[in-house]
């Protein structure tokens, strides 16, 4: 995820993102799979490319999450676009 061109957030908000990078080819992520196979709502990993694009994703979310409102600022349709 790269942030549009002027656009700033809050040092929270970067922590976050750098915690994100890499969140799909991780360990945590295997075992939220495993366990939505073992709860039959999921029948494999992820492709690689989803996988990629889930990574973006969380990290736009990052970008525009707001800590005192406790809500992202942004939705979904609008961080692809971005």
């Amino acid at each position: 995820f790269t942030p549009r061109e002027g656009a700033g957030t809050l040092k929270f908000c970067e922590k976050l993102m750098e915690k994100a990078v890499g969140f799909t080819s991780r360990f945590d992520f295997a075992i939220h799979v495993a366990h939505a196979r073992s709860r039959g709502l999921r029948r494999r990993m992820p492709p690689v490319l989803r996988r990629r694009a889930i990574d973006a994703l969380l990290q736009g979310l990052c970008f525009h999450y707001d800590p005192l409102a406790n809500r992202v600022q942004c939705s979904i349709t609008t961080l692809a676009i971005e």
